[in-house]
């Protein structure tokens, strides 16, 4: 299968670093919409807005989309630009984030579902990034270290989790929509 966007190899480290950098950003924001359910999923329950089931339900069709759409958004990648793919997924992805915060019980299943597949669209184009584009001494080490993304990511929502001085300014649902 033919890529649509070729790219040309970088040939300086900075390059490398700046495309580095800029999917560091990207992957790190796309772990802050990823988790944001979960720091707020014990205020929900306590509100009784959803049941225990009901809130574990909401992240397990998240996980059965994300993992269903990254092989499809593989497949995309390999002919979308991935400088509409990222971005797209990132956005639309926020959407998801904020829409949590104001949705209601019913819609929430549906909502982070789609989360799921903005999300897809993230991962596969970095990696083909770092695959043409990285210059060869960098992949190594941009490969190791794009992981550092997946602490920075998780903890990054953790203050947006429902604490006494958010609940009195917005309840649980002040932390997906600040983020």
């Amino acid at each position: 299968m033919a890529a649509t966007h070729t790219f040309t190899r970088l040939t300086t480290a900075g390059q490398g670093r700046r495309l580095f950098l800029l999917s560091w950003i990207a992957y790190a924001a796309a772990y802050v919409g990823r988790y944001n359910y979960s720091a707020v999923m014990s205020a929900i329950t306590a509100e009784g807005i959803l049941t225990l089931s009901a809130a574990g339900a909401v992240s397990t069709g998240y996980f059965v989309c994300y993992a269903a759409w990254q092989i499809l958004c593989g497949i995309l990648s390999q002919k979308a630009s991935p400088f509409g793919m990222i971005p797209l997924g990132l956005v639309l992805s926020a959407g998801c984030n904020f829409g949590m915060g104001v949705a209601p019980a019913g819609a929430m299943p549906l909502l982070w579902a789609a989360n799921g597949l903005f999300q897809a669209m993230v991962w596969p184009p970095i990696v083909r990034l770092f695959a043409e584009c990285m210059p060869f001494e960098q992949q190594d080490s941009a490969c190791v270290s794009i992981n550092s993304t997946t602490p920075a990511g998780t903890l990054a929502p953790m203050p947006s989790a429902p604490r006494p001085w958010l609940w009195r300014a917005g309840g649980w649902r002040s932390g997906p929509a600040a983020c």
